[in-house]
């Protein structure tokens, strides 16, 4: 009995070593912009993809009106799941000037990272892939969000939006402003927070 004790004691130092070694690596921070950058390139285009499949398969089997509910109920806990996706990341949101849902409304330091971002867009100029600050604690990478063809649907102008679209719009978000863009437009950012080593 002594013998087979001491078996399981054994097993279970072992096993508390193992994990204690593994969760330390899960839980590393990131400590360099390159592999900020490249964490948080991996963390906005699996989120940005999901959405994406999730939006393009409800239009497919419902049109824009069912897209729009599917946004209602999935966008949030896509977001919030892709924020639990590694250790490192402090915090995922799509924020805009314009925002449909006021959850994503921008706060202080995103503002000044959409006018920038805009100021761009408005003298025609390059926008860039990202834009990535870097404090004492945490990186904070950003994604620019560019209107593409099936965001017109439910994002374009009144007059090109069916009926039963608005009637959605206005029943699910009576204060929107996510209206009136053009292919092309710069319509937000993709903000990823990454946590910073010492």
């Amino acid at each position: 009995m002594s013998g087979l004790i001491n078996k399981i004691l054994r097993l279970a130092v072992y096993t508390l070593i193992t994990c204690t070694g593994a969760c330390a690596q899960s839980l590393a921070s990131i400590e360099s912009k390159e592999a900020a950058i490249e964490q948080a390139q991996a963390v906005s285009n699996s989120f940005l993809g999901s959405l994406k499949s999730e939006l393009v398969k409800a239009m497919a089997e419902g049109g824009p009106k069912n897209a729009i509910d599917v946004c209602s109920r999935k966008a949030m806990p896509l977001t919030e799941s892709s924020a639990k996706s590694a250790s490192y990341v402090a915090g995922l949101k799509r924020t805009s000037m314009r925002v449909r849902n006021l959850s994503n409304a921008p706060d202080e330091r995103e503002l000044k990272v959409l006018n920038h971002f805009a100021s761009l867009a408005a003298s025609n100029e390059e926008m860039p892939q990202y834009y990535l600050q870097v404090e004492k604690e945490n990186f904070h990478f950003y994604k620019p969000i560019i209107v593409d063809a099936p965001c017109l649907s439910c994002h374009g102008t009144k007059a090109s939006l069916a009926p039963d679209v608005l009637a959605e719009l206005a029943k699910r978000y009576p204060e929107d402003q996510a209206l009136g863009y053009s292919l092309g437009d710069f319509r937000g950012l993709l903000h990823v927070t990454l946590r910073r080593g010492n």
